[in-house]
């Protein structure tokens, strides 16, 4: 009889596990072609390689004689099992809801999360710590986001199961340690702190203790109940509406201040302007006065020079009149003209006293040159 062979064939990214009757298996990493004999094979599996990227690891799971010993396999790769025995290990986290999707909460499940890979890159984590409440017993969600990274993947398989677990427990803590010691307007005042990350000790120690590194914390905002979210909301309007109102009278008082201001330094100028005009008007008037004055003055010295040299030319005039007459009477002198008469002859009046004697007293005769 003839027996029917099947051919089994394995590209590159592929493996071959053969099955045999006796109960062994043995893995043929591609490329590779096999015939399944059914004397000695129960079957033969063609498996896809697993592609292993950049920053990426799996946990891999080998028996050694009696013995399991783990792996860490790190990209970039093609893992192909060494034995049949391998197993590679799969990750079950929490994941996001989609139910609490569906109503805007980040909220995680259990269980929602499954994968064989793990990524060693930075990451980030959305979550909304839900019905916290303040001192004054304000119920609260606090939404935050998470930046993290696994450094260790060693330390995180040793140490939990289900590190997004850890990481949104311990941040709860931290959250409602913060929050549950503050009134609610205290809570509002402060949310700064909700983004600085010694807020989240719990959360820091936790991730350190299980491979990862928390490198920043986000404060997204948050959510109060209706009636209370309703009187926030009121509470913010009148405070919106009383610091519009405010910021509207600062604005005018500003105005006021500059129109003010702006008609102090007109009057000031006008002040100043017309001070100036003043002065010049004096200063333009002792001007006028003063060439007034000083043509007086030089109408004065012109006519008290013009009366000297009229004096002096009169009184030279006269000096002349005199010396000519001097001169005339010392020639008639010379000539032996007796100048008491002659000079007599000329006199328009004759003023002459005459006596007898000691006891007759003198006469006086008063009369014209001609009798």
């Amino acid at each position: 009889s003839t027996l029917n062979l099947n051919r089994h064939v394995a590209t590159d990214g592929q493996f071959l596990v053969m099955h045999t009757v006796s109960g062994k298996s043995h893995v043929i990493p591609g490329p590779a072609t096999e015939w399944e004999h059914p004397i000695e094979h129960k079957r033969v599996d063609v498996f896809e390689a697993l592609q292993i990227g950049t920053n990426e690891a799996i946990v891999v799971y080998s028996k050694d004689g009696p013995d399991v010993v783990r792996s860490i396999v790190r990209g970039p790769a093609a893992y192909v099992p060494q034995t049949a025995d391998d197993w590679v290990h799969e990750f079950c986290w929490h994941g996001s809801d989609p139910e609490a999707s569906k109503l805007g909460l980040n909220r995680k499940r259990i269980g929602t999360l499954r994968f064989k890979k793990l990524r060693l890159v930075p990451d980030q984590l959305y979550f909304d710590v839900e019905k916290v409440r303040t001192k004054d017993d304000a119920l609260l969600t606090v939404k935050v986001m998470i930046f993290y990274e696994l450094l260790d993947p060693e330390r995180m398989v040793d140490h939990t199961h289900d590190p997004v677990s850890d990481l949104i427990n311990t941040l709860t803590a931290d959250v409602i340690e913060l929050t549950s010691s503050m009134l609610f307007e205290e809570f509002r005042a402060g949310t700064d702190r909700l983004n600085r990350l010694v807020t989240y000790p719990t959360l820091t120690v936790a991730a350190t203790r299980i491979g990862f590194k928390v490198t920043r914390v986000v404060f997204r905002g948050y959510e109060a109940s209706e009636k209370l979210q309703m009187m926030h909301d009121t509470a913010i309007e009148e405070r919106t509406g009383m610091r519009l109102t405010q910021e509207k009278e600062a604005q005018e008082q500003q105005l006021m201040d500059f129109r003010q201001d702006k008609e102090q330094r007109r009057t000031a100028k006008e002040r100043e302007e017309e001070e100036l005009t003043k002065q010049h008007e004096v200063a333009m008037t002792e001007l006028i006065k003063d060439a007034k004055l000083r043509a007086n003055e030089k109408e004065h010295e012109q006519r008290v020079a013009l009366t000297s040299q009229s004096d002096d030319a009169k009184l030279m005039s006269r000096t002349k009149e005199m010396r000519a007459f001097e001169h005339h009477y010392e020639v008639l002198a010379n000539l032996g003209v007796d100048l008491t008469q002659h000079l007599g002859q000329k006199a328009d009046r004759i003023i002459r006293l005459e006596g007898s004697g000691i006891s007759t007293p003198p006469q006086l005769h008063l009369g014209d040159s001609a009798n």
